[in-house]
């Protein structure tokens, strides 16, 4: 009868193991390949964590913000599937907010609503405060009427980019590991040179990675949907000063 210690110590010698064994036997040590983990499962330490909770009647100052921006640069990006709104493709059980619409016609139209998106102005209403310091976005939303919750993005690159039939100007940020989700959130001006219309298009995927935008998350859908359609009545309105 062969025992687990001498087959070990046999394949520790380089002898060879008996056949019907080969397939499935590997001893622990010869595993070269790293433990991969899902991405968006978040960790028991993930949901623990307290997120910078504000109880006011009025909006955090801006001095505020942007000094807890800048306490915050050093905020790792979270664990998420990266290049998705580029390719179009999303994986299965995250959410997608997805809102496009028309904003106004010509050159004039699509350069004011290009400089109020790159002022950052859709991302301030009476419920939503932003503030942006070194490649840090934070955004801080007003929850249940007095309770302002606050969580860090880091900014993506600002793009613009001009064809023979479009142009367009592009604002983008990815959830750090000091936020309650994870994912990665775009915003977008685009002027079509054949028709001249000028669109304003809010587009991301998220999913929760804290307990409280676990429990709250439908909450946090509802929030999602409300910003794109505040989101773009600001930029309607830029549209109607630039006409």
């Amino acid at each position: 009868m062969i025992s687990a210690t001498s087959l070990i110590n046999n394949n520790a010698k380089g002898d060879r193991l008996p056949r019907r064994w080969r397939a499935t036997w590997q001893p622990v040590k010869n595993r070269t390949e790293p433990r991969r983990r899902v991405c968006g499962v978040p960790r028991m330490g993930q949901l623990c964590w307290l997120p910078p909770i504000r109880v006011s009647m009025t909006p955090p100052l801006d001095d505020w913000l942007h000094a807890f921006a800048r306490a915050a640069a050093d905020a790792p990006i979270a664990n998420f599937p990266q290049g998705c709104i580029e390719s179009e493709s999303y994986p299965r059980g995250w959410f997608v907010n997805h809102r496009e619409v028309k904003v106004g016609c010509g050159r004039k139209v699509f350069l004011e609503c290009a400089a109020a998106l790159n002022r950052l102005e859709c991302m301030n209403h009476s419920w939503l405060r932003c503030s942006e310091a070194d490649g840090v976005l934070v955004v801080c939303a007003r929850q249940f009427g007095v309770v302002w919750l606050s969580n860090v993005n880091r900014m993506l690159p600002r793009q613009s980019s001009s064809g023979p039939r479009a142009r367009a100007c592009t604002v983008g940020w990815q959830c750090t590991r000091k936020h309650v989700l994870s994912g990665e959130e775009q915003l977008r001006v685009r002027w079509d040179r054949d028709s001249g219309v000028v669109t304003f298009r809010v587009l991301s995927y998220a999913r929760p990675r804290h307990a409280l935008s676990i429990v709250g998350l439908p909450v946090v859908l509802l929030q999602q949907r409300r910003f794109a359609r505040d989101a773009a009545r600001v930029m309607q309105a830029a549209a109607y000063r630039a006409a």
